[in-house]
Parts: structure tokens; sequence; C-alpha cells
């Protein structure tokens, strides 16, 4: 369910920010990084030693929750379909 977080937060403007292909690539990308870090039992600290140990000990869910964030946002910004342009006066009249 957390997962899902960042692509409701980001369609719930006038103006969404977050596109269906974006919101399906955060939530595969969080989904599994949990998967993996659950399956494989590694930690945070296990995988980024040289972090301080507040950062060691955060839940595996908050770090996929931002990769998920991170992927949701560059996904989205890159297929997101440019905006309408007003026809130029020359192609009016043609």
């Amino acid at each position: 369910m957390t997962q899902l977080f960042p692509a409701v937060l980001g369609s719930l403007s006038s103006r969404p920010v977050v596109t269906k292909q974006g919101a399906a690539a955060g939530i595969v990308v969080g989904v599994v990084t949990v998967a993996a870090v659950t399956l494989t039992g590694i930690s945070v600290g296990s995988l980024l030693p040289f972090l301080p140990e507040s950062v060691k000990d955060l839940n595996v869910g908050i770090i996929a929750l931002l990769l998920n964030a991170v992927v949701t946002l560059a996904v989205s910004s890159a297929t997101r379909e440019p905006a309408h342009r007003k026809p130029s006066v020359a192609a009016e009249h043609v």
C-alpha cells in the first residue's frame, strides 16, 4: 500500500504531475526493492556501510518509497505530453 503514495499524491492536483507510466514504473521499482531486500535479508547498513548509523537504521520501506518517488517523477517527466501550443497566425491562413 505504501508504494501507491507517490502516485496518489502526484495525481491529486488540478494539473497532475504524475503520468500513468510514471506511476506504474515507480510502483514496480518500490515493490521490487522491498521484495529483493526482504528475500535476501540484507539491510541498508550492509549495503551502504559508510553511512551514519541513523541512516543505516532506516526501514527498507522508506528507502523503497524514496526510489519509487524518484522513478515516478523521472518517468513522468519523460512521458508527459507536450503542452498544446496555440497555432501560429500563418498556419490559420493556409
